[in-house]
């Protein structure tokens, strides 16, 4: 913190010059400057957490009646219920059924969506 620190310092001079008007107004740049470091920490979170909300959007795929993540390497995880994530953009993990012919059915406990049709997910 550069600007901490260079504002600590200018104002330690203008303390021994006795000009407390300077000295004053020194203060109030202090003041804005860790204002404006806090809003910089603040859009930097944002900004991380608007990337991460990005990046998910990017993975998610509509297959079937589900949403699924497609992972880095290639493999799919869910069912995540397709309500929730067009209403709200919340991944809700589906409970399964059992599966039958290669199909199953899927809940979700939120918003109690039913798919009928979900695709068998290759966990690791």
């Amino acid at each position: 913190m550069a600007l901490y620190e260079n504002v600590k310092d200018a104002l330690s001079l203008i303390q021994k010059t006795d000009n407390l008007e300077l000295y004053s107004k020194i203060i109030d740049v202090q003041k804005e400057a860790m204002d404006l470091l806090e809003e910089n920490r603040n859009l930097k979170n944002r900004m991380h957490q608007l990337q991460e909300e990005l990046n998910t959007k990017k993975s998610v795929e509509y297959i079937e009646d589900a949403y699924y993540v497609k992972r880095e390497n290639g493999t799919y995880d869910g069912p995540y219920c397709r309500v929730c994530w067009d209403k709200d953009n919340k991944l809700i993990r589906m409970s399964i059924g059992s599966y039958n012919y290669g199909c199953s059915e899927a809940a979700c406990m939120v918003c109690n969506f039913a798919a009928e049709k979900i695709m068998k997910t290759n966990k690791e």
